[in-house]
């Protein structure tokens, strides 16, 4: 890690290490909007992301104020 971000970042990231979220979220929702938008049909985007039908479907049909023109 120093190597990519130098070994005083490293450093920093070391000593907060503790207060840092252990699970990270990849982005499926904001994934899911954008391969519509390309024009993917929702049986691939749910095979392509590895998530079901609904779980598709109920992201399509949330209404999200952080992706712009959505709300």
């Amino acid at each position: 890690m120093a190597q990519a971000v130098g070994i005083d970042a490293a450093r920093q990231l070391a000593a907060v290490r503790d207060r840092l979220p252990r699970r990270i979220p990849l982005g499926a929702p904001w994934l899911c909007l954008c391969l519509k938008a390309r024009g993917m049909s929702n049986t691939d985007i749910a095979r392509r992301l590895r998530i079901t039908d609904v779980t598709l479907r109920n992201e399509l049909n949330t209404n999200r104020s952080d992706y712009g023109e959505m709300l």
